[in-house]
């Protein structure tokens, strides 16, 4: 089949003959991967996310705090409202400062959320939480994605395959087979009992 690509903010779901994965925008992230053949669901639940670690949003705080600060004391006298930004400044350099303390000390520390917390309720971004689950387990599909894009991620079902009835067919026989065997090995049932069993089951094209 032709490969197809489903974008989304947060990267592309790329579907192949065989699997689905996720590309993360930048690239780098290939592990998320499982065969089309073994997706369950496609769940999602509400979700409020950041683009940034708050780590790099208390950076910019800082950082934009410290420039007005300097511009404050440096024109303070030439206007009131340098003055203004000079305090505004500071405010917001402190800010900034917390945000990184907590994020790199605090949080870690103490296993919190405070300064993710402090920067979802201003910076956070209303979206879903996507998850294509693996219905033989291990690790599925899990994304972010913004609200307007939640009739696109259901969508994804549609990438599912059907299990190829022959080799299901084949599976269950082989099991029969096994269970056979170990009845055979138990003495519950003789050589030939066993043999004509066998027999059935090939006379019935359960196996080729």
């Amino acid at each position: 089949m032709e490969i197809k690509t489903v974008k989304f903010n947060a990267g592309n779901v790329v579907v192949d003959e065989r699997n689905i994965t996720l590309q993360s925008q930048n690239g780098l992230n290939k592990s998320q991967s499982i065969e089309r053949i073994y997706i369950g669901n496609v769940n999602y639940e509400e979700y409020v996310y950041l683009r940034l670690s708050p780590f790099s949003y208390g950076l910019r705080f800082f950082l934009i705090g410290c420039v007005l600060g300097i511009l404050g004391v440096i024109f303070h006298q030439s206007t009131d409202i340098l003055f203004v930004v000079y305090w505004l400044g500071i405010l917001l350099a402190l800010f900034g400062a917390f945000i990184i303390i907590f994020d790199s000390i605090i949080d870690v520390l103490l296993g919190t959320r405070i300064s993710k917390n402090i920067c979802s309720m201003i910076f956070g971004i209303e979206g879903y939480k996507i998850n294509i689950t693996n219905k033989i387990g291990g690790g599925g599909i899990e994304f972010l994605i913004n609200t307007d894009e939640i009739e696109t991620a259901k969508g994804l079902i549609q990438f599912k395959l059907q299990e190829n009835k022959s080799n299901t067919s084949l599976s269950d026989s082989i099991m029969e087979l096994n269970k056979l065997m170990e009845l055979k090995n138990q003495g519950a049932i003789t050589d030939m009992e066993f043999n004509n069993l066998k027999e059935q089951l090939l006379s019935n094209n359960i196996l080729k």
